[in-house]
């Protein structure tokens, strides 16, 4: 057995089980490969879904969206910021989960842009006075519905204080503390002309359970990219003392949408880490019996089921396993670089099945290795690598989907024979074709224990920019 085998197969072995005399080559068939080791992930993550509903403060996140009926009609203007786009449209909601984009813009949001002042406001305001034309009569009022990646203090659907920023913005003081709604409306007024009425403020995790369910009649919404996160609603009764008398008085509805922070759970797979996880986070060497249920503020910002199949920290863990197997001598600087390997570079590496195809992706991320040290014996390491890593991410990330659709069904009271849609944004599930085989795979197991249909993931699309006008028009029904 190779030196470089036995580095690789830790990627499949538990930290418990892991001796460096005696360890198997699994990268063909990793441990994650295991339906019974599925079918436990599904139930422990279950029973944390259910514990973090009633009790944690720090996840499972009651907002004030509404949940829609998928009969929303009207038309909208939407402004969209993301991390480094601003996107601006203007979305006729037709009914019937049906819709039409009558105008759409975008722009990048360069560095030096990115001060969230009145100046910002501004622009956004002309760029939007631009984009809507004439598609709404002058003088009349312009319903409009907001995407904001960002957090916020809500008291209702159509507000929100923001006084944090993140992804490389600064707040100015002349913005901070204020109600985004007002800022909005003031702007687009004086600056654009419009005479604009928020109606909706939702975030861009939201925005895809919105969409989801308007348009597919999906369970839940599901963000799979660089980390993962997720929507659902659940009757206010089971939310209980979680919700402030305030909140109470204020949500309009019997049910609440909540941010489950899905990222942070996933504490009961611990005993599941490897070596390369522990390189890549030091709080899996953590006591396992000490690992909260779901995210506690002892632990800090430790997202354990993110770490194991996001692409993020998929595309990580495949680099720290070609680091530590040494198969490139001399090893290429760039590969020691924290990140360095993109989640597409996997995606291609991995599907490409040309050793030609895939030499020329891998070197073209790291130009100081030489042809002649990529040969069939590298790429077969590194197809192992990728393999051992995704297997399990797929395994937890259909735990992850089990889970939460039956925890969904049970809270709800619901046996219906119909399969569960999730609503999904994300290149990784959307691209990465072998990943995306790998979760189905799980999936079809528990359809076929459960006796239901198998869970059907629905890529939404436009789900920014759609879930801001449902959402709009969800709230507007109620004024």
């Amino acid at each position: 057995m190779t030196a470089e085998s036995a580095s690789l197969s830790s990627l499949s072995t538990p930290l418990s089980e892991v001796d460096s005399t005696d360890i198997k080559p699994q990268l063909a068939l990793p441990r994650a490969l295991d339906a019974a080791l599925f079918f436990d992930t599904c139930a422990r993550l279950s029973n944390e879904l259910d514990e973090a509903v009633h009790q944690s403060q720090v996840s499972m996140l009651p907002g004030f969206t509404l949940r829609p009926k998928g009969n929303e009609r009207g038309r909208f203007l939407v402004i969209d910021l993301g991390g480094s786009t601003l996107r601006i449209c203007v979305v006729d909601l037709t009914g019937d989960g049906a819709y039409a984009m009558l105008a759409e813009n975008s722009w990048v949001i360069s560095d030096t842009e990115k001060v969230i002042d009145a100046g910002f406001f501004r622009m956004i305001a002309t760029k939007a006075a631009d984009t809507v034309g004439h598609l709404f009569k002058q003088d009349e009022l312009v319903h409009t519905g907001i995407t904001w990646s960002f957090p916020i203090e809500q008291s209702n659907p159509d507000n929100g204080v923001v006084n944090v920023v993140s992804k490389g913005y600064t707040l100015g003081a002349d913005i901070a503390g204020q109600d985004l709604k007002h800022v909005f409306e003031h702007a687009l007024l004086k600056t654009g002309g419009l005479h604009a009425q928020v109606d909706s403020i939702i975030n861009d995790a939201v925005a895809v359970y919105v969409s989801g369910l308007y348009t597919h009649g999906c369970t839940f919404g599901l963000v799979l990219g660089t980390g993962i996160n997720a929507s659902i609603s659940v009757p206010k009764r089971e939310l209980g003392s979680r919700l402030t008398r305030d909140h109470l008085d204020r949500h309009i509805g019997d049910e609440v949408v909540l941010n489950a922070e899905l990222s942070f759970f996933g504490s009961s797979m611990a005993s599941h880490a490897t070596p390369l996880d522990v390189a890549m986070h030091r709080a899996w060497e953590s006591d396992l019996e000490t690992f909260p249920a779901h995210l506690t503020d002892t632990f800090g910002c430790f997202q354990p089921l993110e770490f194991m199949c996001s692409g993020r920290y998929v595309s990580e863990l495949v680099r720290l396993a070609l680091v530590e197997a040494e198969i490139f001598s001399p090893l290429s600087k760039g590969l020691l670089v924290p990140y360095s390997l993109s989640g597409e570079v996997v995606c291609k590496v991995y599907e490409s099945n040309d050793l030609v195809k895939s030499r020329e992706i891998f070197l073209a991320e790291y130009p100081d290795l030489a042809v002649q040290q990529y040969g069939e014996y590298e790429y077969a390491i590194i197809r192992d690598a990728i393999d051992a890593v995704i297997s399990r991410a797929a395994l937890m990330l259909a735990a992850a989907l089990v889970s939460t659709t039956d925890f969904i069904r049970q809270i709800h009271g619901s046996d219906s024979p119909l399969a569960d849609k999730v609503g999904y944004v994300g290149s990784l599930l959307r691209h990465f074709k072998s990943y995306r085989s790998k979760v189905d795979f799980y999936l079809e197991l528990a359809a076929a224990r459960n006796g239901r249909p198998k869970v059907d993931l629905v890529h939404i699309d436009n789900s920014s920019v759609l879930g801001a006008a449902i959402s709009a028009g969800s709230y507007l029904e109620t004024i």
